[in-house]
């Protein structure tokens, strides 16, 4: 399984991939632009944070960087807040 969630600042106007998650033949594959809706995706899925690509566009040297431990950390945060006020 694999759910990308992209840092980057691309408005949704240039976005070529709908976000959203999908399963095929037991298969996921998730991408995300909203952080909002990727935490609302975890949490209706029950899927761990653990399951995130982070990826990051630098423009000055047109590469992508991997921030998935970083967004994992986050996230885990986001999820784990929103436990405990339900």
């Amino acid at each position: 399984m694999n759910i990308f969630y992209s840092t980057d600042a691309l408005s949704v106007e240039k976005t070529i991939i709908k976000q959203g998650y999908r399963e095929i033949d037991g298969r996921g594959f998730g991408y995300f632009i909203s952080e909002e809706a990727l935490v609302d995706m975890l949490q209706k899925q029950s899927l761990d944070p653990t399951v995130v690509i982070g990826l990051e566009y630098d423009e000055s040297d047109f590469r992508l960087h991997d921030v998935s431990e970083r967004i994992r950390k986050e996230l885990s945060q986001k999820l784990n807040a929103s436990s405990r006020m339900k």
